[in-house]
């Protein structure tokens, strides 16, 4: 949510450039309801006062209500939280001689997607200007289904300290690079290009104060930003439909030619260069690619493979590895750094660090009578 008495150009911006976040939130208002009055009818109250909503939302927009309601007197759900903030809406603009404005048609956002919170007897409203989640950028043809989000993926390179690592040209890998998510994001901000620029439309868009030139300004300053890039992503993925979808979609964000894909398993791979980071997210029980990776000994294969690789082609690289189950990190053989706890889809995660140790130099050995060097 950008802070209050920024203009909205700086919504936009934010917007266009956020890669780790879900939405963009501006404030419209906020105040008490009486917890010793009943719930429904406070917040219906409430909403009829609480902003001149026939000027926010104009003749023929459709509108939506998502809600959050907790540790308040007499709003037990978000759900009534939801209905009457509708109700007391759709009254005020029926009260100013114009049709109830009418829920978006199925499968479309809508034009003034509202978001509303109730902690402890205290309300507080906004309008979306993202409406569908930023971590859906526009440049994916699908979603596989154990993909990781776009700003999920993007926060952890955040964390791993990529986009300083790319500004020095540093070779990534992502030994079992999926849909290439990781690799697609690391791109991005190797190139420094916005995420906001693949989506086609925002709700802010067709609002009643949206500025279309301050728009176009911050595209055009987004647009120009890109820089050329001569690093390289190296990725790996054993499942062929997986790696078939990390190519397409590197296509669709323009960042192919950065990206250098192999198929097979992580054991075989022999990367063209040695990395100087790795991010990964291997299976680990929950999202997994397949059911036979639901097998413990499946994973255990899996997860010492990743360590052998990282001993065998990563020697003294960074690696990071994203893990929902604290039992997997065991066959790596390897010791953390550091443990960063995430939560992720409602998981409880770890970005885990690793330090990859320089190969051991052989012990010499005197020439005669074999015996070792002391």
């Amino acid at each position: 949510m950008p802070p209050r008495g920024t203009s909205l150009a700086t919504g936009y911006a934010a917007n266009i450039w956020l890669r780790s976040a879900i939405r963009v939130l501006v404030h419209v208002a906020e105040g008490p309801v009486d917890g010793r009055k009943r719930g429904g009818d406070e917040i219906y109250r409430f909403f009829r006062a609480c902003a001149d909503w026939p000027e926010i939302i104009e003749h023929g927009q459709a509108i939506s209500v998502e809600a959050r309601a907790r540790g308040c007197s007499d709003i037990p759900s978000a759900l009534l939280l939801q209905a009457r903030a509708r109700d007391a809406i759709c009254d005020a603009i029926r009260d100013a001689r114009r049709p109830r404005p009418a829920p978006p048609e199925p499968g479309q956002a809508a034009e003034v997607p509202l978001y509303v919170t109730a902690w402890q007897d205290y309300l507080t409203v906004y309008r979306d200007m993202s409406g569908e989640s930023l971590h859906r950028r526009g440049y994916r043809s699908a979603m596989h289904r154990a993909s990781l989000n776009e700003s999920a993926a993007a926060g952890c390179l955040l964390l791993a300290g990529w986009p300083e690592a790319a500004l020095s040209g540093a070779t990534l890998a992502d030994p079992m690079c999926g849909s290439g998510t990781f690799l697609i994001e690391a791109a991005l901000m190797a190139t420094n290009t916005a995420p906001g620029l693949f989506r086609r439309r925002f709700p802010f868009q067709g609002w009643h104060d949206f500025d279309r030139q301050a728009y176009a300004s911050v595209c055009e300053q987004a647009r120009k930003a890109q820089t050329p890039w001569e690093g390289a992503l190296l990725g790996n993925e054993i499942h062929p439909g997986a790696l078939s979808l990390a190519s397409r979609d590197a296509e669709g964000a323009g960042v192919a030619h950065l990206m250098h894909l192999h198929q097979g398993s992580c054991g075989e791979w022999q990367p063209r260069q040695r990395p100087d980071q790795v991010i990964t997210n291997p299976p680990w029980g929950n999202r997994l690619m397949d059911a036979e990776a639901d097998d413990s000994s499946a994973l255990e294969a899996t997860w010492t493979e990743l360590g052998l690789f990282l001993k065998a082609h990563c020697r003294e690289a960074q690696a990071f590895v994203l893990s929902g189950n604290k039992s997997t990190t065991q066959w790596l053989r390897m010791k953390a750094d550091n443990r960063t706890p995430l939560t992720i889809g409602g998981a409880d995660c770890r970005l885990i660090k690793y330090t990859v140790l320089p190969a051991k130099q052989p012990t010499a050995a005197v020439a005669s009578g074999g015996r070792s060097a002391v």
